[in-house]
This record gives structure tokens, C-alpha cells and sequence, in this order.
């Protein structure tokens, strides 16, 4: 798939010869991640309507990605390894969410927790996605609260 976002890519910059190499290379991770992302969605979403919790998947993919996009968290170092470990998170939230009854006394504690620990933690500096400065972390700090 590489080879082919790699001949869009090239396409673009042979009709558009405005854009610089860098702007190029940043479409073409722009892709790259699209379609990872994509590649991983769609399969989820047969897997959890193959057991009937189609709808659970997707309201925890509307609450659980806005969340990753500013907080970051943990990159596996393989496409594989991160599509098994983004299923059984899914499956954790769900199977949880669904299965496991919490008074509600308990679930403002795990949210106050959870935002506790946002707060501290977050936004993650990883290899993947190097925040650049300690400015744009502090946007990403005001964005995400």
C-alpha cells in the first residue's frame, strides 16, 4: 500500500509543482496514517458486529478518539501490534462497559481519576509524534481540558 500512496503522492507533486518536498512528505504521512487508521476501523467494526456490539464500538470510538488525538499515548512499534492492541482495548472497554455494572458513586471517582490523570500525563511525547515545544504541549494541555 505504500507503493501506492507513494504514486499519489507523486501524481500530486508532478501536477502540482508548487509543493516543496516537505510539504510532499507530509501529505504522504498524512495518507499513511488515514489508511492505517482506516485499515483498522473497518475490520473492528465486522469483528463487533459479528458479536453484536456494533453499537458499543462505536459509541466508545466517539468518546475514546478525541481523547487519543490530544493526549497521545503508546505507539507500537508494528502496524500488527497496534491493531491487536487497539482490538483488546476496544474489547476491555466494551465487555466493561457493557457487562460490568458500577454504582455511580465509583464512576465519578474513576472520572475524576481519569481526568487527574490526563492532566498529569498527557499530552505523551513519543518517537511516532514528537511534540516540538513546550509551547505547542501547552496548547495541547489547554485543548485537551
Amino acid at each position: 500500500m505504500s507503493k501506492l500512496i507513494n504514486s499519489f503522492v507523486t501524481k500530486i507533486s508532478e501536477s502540482n509543482p508548487e509543493f516543496s518536498d516537505l510539504d510532499l512528505k507530509k501529505m504522504e504521512y498524512g495518507l499513511i496514517c488515514a489508511f492505517d487508521e482506516i485499515t483498522k476501523l473497518v475490520p473492528y467494526f465486522i469483528v463487533f458486529w459479528i458479536f453484536s456490539l456494533q453499537k458499543y464500538y462505536i459509541v466508545a470510538l466517539i468518546f475514546f478518539c478525541p481523547i487519543r488525538l490530544f493526549s497521545g499515548g503508546y505507539h507500537a512499534k508494528t502496524y500488527w501490534g497496534c491493531f491487536f492492541i487497539s482490538l483488546i482495548e476496544f474489547f476491555m472497554i466494551i465487555i466493561c462497559g457493557k457487562y460490568i455494572m458500577i454504582n455511580n458513586a465509583i464512576i465519578i471517582i474513576l472520572l475524576v481519576i481519569s481526568f487527574i490523570f490526563i492532566c498529569i500525563f498527557s499530552p505523551v511525547d513519543n518517537i511516532n509524534k514528537r511534540i516540538k515545544s513546550e509551547n505547542r504541549k501547552k496548547n495541547l494541555k489547554i485543548i485537551l481540558y
